[in-house]
């Protein structure tokens, strides 16, 4: 028995790929020692071979050898052993590339599988840029086999080559339809794209016309580079294959209707292709459908195509499918949510077991699924919808783009590696080179290259600067996404020799040290003067190299293409150019208080050789200028910014020209004290506790700025920081009313002061009227203290709740007002109140407004000598202060007796006056109420005689409605002592339906129905011993039919008005119906009356609305 090394040497070198294409899966190493037990002659061993992550296309065939050595006799005797050496096994792994793979970027995702990643060809690293391209980004960029970038986009619509160096635009082709599509490149470096408008270009890699076809409909799916030098390109209805050559069509298959998805090609040219008809379909490459399979909704994406023939597809029913190439039968199924828009990308790894699927959806997730079975191995959300493809690099790491206006990057486990954030949302899905940096663009407009490692490089600038200055500045960058490290390189210096007196910089290579965050640093290359006469301009060129990490984990890459390159111009001695001045002198002592940055600056050393006159300064600030050349020695800048970095510098003129710039003073502005310019409102009551904004500037950043706000010096609390120009405080409470100071203070000073006025709160002690009508709007003077600041301070004033109104304001002690119309039917009592807009309402005494109702008089009528006793009845009769009877004649005498009856004597006349309404008034002498028409009195040319029988005086109302029902009060004398004294009582000779007796002077009846209207007297029969008899009125009844006999106003009191409305006015009529529900309401022209009261089918009472000077009608509505 013994042992013997298998030895495996690699004949024709490593694979330009990822490297050899065996061993890495099975563990196997590059010797394996075998045991040969006793009679044991042979034995096989197993070399795997991997299918790398990438399939090379100009990878060439890898050879390695199987050899024998090392052998070691374990048992047996003396037998001798020999391992042979000179023979080997030799084995050959045959490249299998892609037949159609035939460009760098021949399909959408540039691969099968969608991994939009290169994976062959030089690596070279570029800083990161970001260049505007006036256009929004759906569709995904392509990299040239150059390196360069192929864009499309819309709005407007361009394709476009960019430069992956600096992000230059190499050309732009503006097409007249939109472009929502990514690019395919064929071998020859042109490219294909398709359009909105359903035609699909054919371009040279210059950006000329090669040929253009037009299809049925829109294209808005990438087109793909099929087998037999086709180009695939999907309408809304269509696949069509259109010949790479000249564009014609080959053929096209109907789907009925299509999505965004590309079709994909397979190495044998099998055509997989979804649509929005839940279907994938598979066809052979000319066209012919070889079998589809149906999903629960359309498929959005491309399908990937895996090794072992497995097709991989997302839908819109949330899952993800895996169906056999052969037949389309599925494989495994698997739900992870959402709708899946996206195309899947599928990540080949050590191994089929670790082969993977990528997958965004509409949850706004991204899931990462084992290939073999479907098996969610992790998820994570990313903030918003995903409609950009993932794409994977070489590492491994995923890259997609998010509607929450970012481009996410995890690693294969799921873990966050970096966030960046565009302008709007990402629908582009990333390209990815060589050197693991990518290409996106975004809605807004811009193209990015991301560069996730860290790259030091030079910044790419060309300087021009005179040999007689003292130096210039090139700049070193750090980009990239990641900035915590700190490193130091070496900037180096090539450059031409003079002819002259030598090279008039320092040449020496300088080593600068980035700290972590800094994102640049600056080395001055000394300029050397060496009067040397006719010498050429010099050139140099800086670059950085030698990068040394210091700290921290990033991998960082020093960039040496990039390059500064300095000029420096030739100075003759006899006509040198000024020099530049000195830095200028900044201060910014008195910028908290005014504003202003001083700026002087002393008088310079002209030139090399001596002073000339300086004929004007000119002063910038961040490289404008600031000022018009002039002489003097200093300038004073406002208008600046607080805490605000700003770079002055200087340049003056000579008879010999302009000097340089000057280097530049670097001063951070402080922060600006507090300016308070007002304060609002600007009257506060004694108590405070009202808001008080205070507004004005400076008021710092935040809350924690304002650190104190004095009102008379009491602190008020800050309740609201607005902004840093206003403030909202809670007004402290003041001992006595005046002007207070104001004073705001943050942590950079203190404000001027302003004044706040504490004022009293209103306090009525006194008004002229404390009883007045409701309706006679007399002026009430209102007196007592802290009664307003000004009449604008006035916001109401009010009798017992009633606006009084106008006011005139007459100082802080005095306010006139017009009493208003209060409300009838009852009287109005409340307080008198004064409402100010600064300190809020008091109130002082009871103000009442009465409301007195006259509803009939007894007797109606008297002689004209005088003396006759009428009682009035009615309602809040208890304040009348004066009686008028008939046509304004006062009484001579009268007296309260009840809130409901006031009796008073009449007066002497000359002559007999016809019956007229009866007034009472108030203590002031207004008119409080005036009896209804029918309620009147009249002086008679003798003595009133009164028989022994029975005597009807007055009959209310005078009409009702033929259903009965109206309660109508008869007075007159010898009316019964009591109800059994009336024997008949009829009104109309319609017997009443009940009769009251309310004393001898007083009966009521509610009349009956009659079938009919008719009128008539009221006719009583009384039994009373001594006094018995029939009674008949002069009055007249009238009954009529509240149907046929629509609502009539007979009279209005008052008849007259204010325009301005808002008095009450009693209508009086006919059939204005039997309940207060019969009436819908009282019109004044075409507008409504307001409070309307029914008192009964002839009498209402409302409030007039304003109206213009002249007549109007006023009629009742019925309901």
């Amino acid at each position: 028995s013994f042992t013997v090394d298998v030895i495996i040497i690699i004949t024709n070198g490593t694979a330009l790929g990822n490297g050899v294409d065996f061993g890495s899966a099975g563990g196997w190493a590059s010797t394996v020692t075998l045991t040969f037990a006793e009679g044991e002659f042979e034995k096989n061993i197993s070399i795997p071979i991997t299918l790398e992550r990438e399939p090379y296309d100009n990878e060439g065939d890898e050879t390695f050898t199987v050899s024998l050595s090392n052998l070691v006799q374990l048992s047996g005797s003396a037998n001798v052993y020999l391992a042979e050496s000179s023979n080997s096994t030799q084995v050959t792994i045959i490249n299998t590339p892609d037949p159609y793979y035939n460009s760098t970027w021949p399909r959408f995702g540039r691969n099968n599988r969608h991994t939009s990643s290169l994976a062959a060809g030089v690596m070279t690293r570029h800083p990161p840029w970001t260049i505007p391209m006036s256009h929004a980004f759906r569709a995904s960029p392509a990299i040239a086999s150059d390196g360069s970038i192929f864009v499309g986009g819309t709005g407007p619509s361009v394709v476009a080559s960019v430069g992956a160096a600096a992000g230059d635009v190499i050309w732009k082709k503006l097409l007249a339809t939109d472009l929502m599509t990514s690019p395919a490149i064929g071998s020859d470096g042109g490219i294909f794209i398709g359009s909105h408008d359903g035609i699909v270009f054919a371009l040279r890699n210059d950006g000329g016309a090669k040929w253009n076809t037009t299809l049925d409909s829109s294209v808005i799916s990438a087109v793909t580079i099929g087998a037999n030098s086709t180009l695939l390109a999907l309408s809304k209805t269509s696949l069509y294959a259109l010949a790479l050559s000249d564009g014609k069509i080959q053929w096209n298959f109907t789907t009925g209707n299509v999505n965004a998805g590309a079709a994909s090609v397979s190495s044998s040219g099998t055509i997989y292709v979804g649509s929005d008809h839940s279907k994938l379909y598979a066809l052979h490459p000319n066209g012919t459908l070889l079998w589809s399979h149906s999903g629960g909704a359309k498929f959005a994406g491309a399908p990937a195509i895996g090794p072992g023939g497995m097709i991989y597809t997302g839908c819109n029913d949330g899952n993800v499918y895996a169906l056999r190439d052969t037949d389309g039968n599925l494989a495994w199924m698997s739900y992870i949510g959402g709708q899946i828009f996206p195309s899947i990308a599928l990540d080949i790894a050590d191994g089929p077991q670790n082969d993977a699927l990528y997958v965004g959806t509409s949850f706004g997730s991204i899931s990462k699924l084992s290939a073999q079975d479907g098996t969610v191995l992790w998820s994570r959300a990313t903030g918003d919808e995903i409609v950009s493809s993932p794409s994977v690099s070489l590492t491994g790491s995923v890259r997609v783009g998010t509607d929450a206006n970012a481009l996410l990057s995890y690693d294969a486990n799921g873990v966050l590696e970096w966030n960046f954030t565009t302008g709007d949302i990402v629908r582009s899905s990333p390209a990815l080179a060589l050197d693991d940096s990518l290409y996106v663009g975004s809605n807004d407009g811009n193209l990015y290259h991301i560069v996730p490692y860290s790259i030091v490089y030079m910044q790419n600038a060309t300087l021009s600067v005179w040999e007689n200055e003292t130096s210039v500045n090139v700049v070193i960058l750090r980009g990239g996404m990641n900035t915590t490290a700190s490193f130091s390189v070496d900037v180096v210096f090539a450059g031409l020799t003079a002819t002259g007196g030598g090279v008039d910089f320092t040449s020496a290579p300088a080593t600068v040290t980035f700290a972590p965050g800094v994102g640049s640093m600056t080395v001055a290359v000394s300029i050397a003067y060496d009067a040397v006469f006719s010498e050429p301009d010099e050139t140099f060129t800086a670059t950085v190299q030698n990068l040394v990490l210091l700290s921290g984990v990033e991998a960082y890459v020093a960039d040496s293409s990039v390059v500064s390159t300095v000029t420096i111009r030739h100075v003759d001695p006899l006509s040198a150019p000024p020099l530049a001045p000195a830095a200028p002198l900044v201060s910014t002592t008195a910028f908290s208080a005014s504003g202003i940055v001083s700026v002087t600056w002393p008088v310079p050393a002209v030139n090399i050789r001596g002073s000339l006159p300086v004929l004007a300064y000119t002063i910038y600030r961040d490289g404008v200028q600031v000022a018009l050349p002039g002489i003097s020695l200093s300038f004073a800048d406002s208008s600046l910014t607080e805490n605000t970095a700003y770079v002055y510098t200087l340049r003056f003129n000579t008879s010999l020209g302009m000097s340089p710039m000057s280097a530049g003073t670097t001063v951070t502005t402080p922060f600006r004290g507090p300016v308070l310019t007002s304060v609002t409102p600007s009257v506060v009551p004694l108590a405070g506790g009202v808001a008080v904004t205070l507004t004005g500037s400076f008021f710092g950043a935040d809350s924690t700025h304002v650190t104190q706000v004095l009102i008379g010096g009491a602190n008020a609390t800050v309740t609201t920081w607005t902004s840093s120009s206003e403030v909202i405080v809670q007004a402290p409470p003041a001992l006595t009313p005046g002007s207070v100071p104001v004073t705001i203070s943050t942590v950079h000073g203190d404000s001027a002061v302003t004044t706040l006025t504490y004022a009293a709160a209103p306090n009525v002690t006194a008004v002229s009227r404390t009883i007045m009508g409701r309706v006679e709007q007399s002026t009430v003077a209102i007196t007592g203290t802290g009664l307003g600041v000004s009449a604008a301070d006035i916001s109401t004033v009010s009798l017992a709740g009633i606006a009084c109104a106008p006011f005139t304001w007459r100082n802080a002690s005095h306010i006139d007002c017009v009493a208003g119309i209060a409300p009838g039917g009852t009287r109005t009592v409340g307080p008198a109140v004064v409402t100010t807009v600064s300190t809020g309402s008091g109130s002082g005494p009871t103000f009442t407004f009465t409301a007195p109702v006259v509803s009939s008089i007894d007797p109606v009528s008297g002689p004209i000598a005088g003396g006759t006793i009428v009682t009035l009845h009615g309602s809040d009769l208890g304040d009348v202060a004066g009686v008028n009877i008939s046509a304004s004649v006062p009484c001579s005498t009268f007296a309260p007796v009840s809130t409901t009856l006031v009796t008073c004597t009449t007066a002497p006349v000359s002559s007999p006056v016809t019956q007229s309404p009866v007034t009472v008034s108030s203590p002031s002498g207004g008119v409080f109420a005036t009896s209804v028409p029918a309620v009147g009195f009249a002086y008679t040319g003798g003595p009133v005689v009164i028989p022994g029988g029975p005597l009807i005086t007055s009959v209310t109302p005078t009409s009702g409605p033929i259903t009965g029902g109206t309660v109508v009060t008869i007075t007159g004398t010898a009316l019964g002592l009591t109800a059994a004294d009336i024997a008949t009582l009829t009104i109309a000779g319609v017997a009443c339906a009940t009769t009251t007796h309310v004393s001898p002077t007083e009966v009521r009846c509610t009349t009956g129905s009659t079938p009919t209207p008719t009128t008539g007297p009221v006719s009583i029969t009384t039994t009373t011993s001594g006094s018995a008899g029939t009674a008949v009125s002069t009055v007249i009844f009238t009954y009529f039919d509240p149907v046929a006999i629509a609502p009539t106003v007979t009279s209005l009191v008052p008849s007259t008005g204010s325009t301005a409305g808002g008095y009450v006015v009693s209508v009086y009529g006919l059939s204005f119906g039997a309940t207060p529900s019969s009436v819908q309401g009282v019109t004044v022209g075409s507008v409504s009356a307001s409070a309307v009261i029914f008192h009964n089918s002839g009498f209402i009472e409302c409030t007039f609305p304003a109206h213009p000077t002249g007549p109007v009608p006023v009629a009742v509505v019925p309901a």
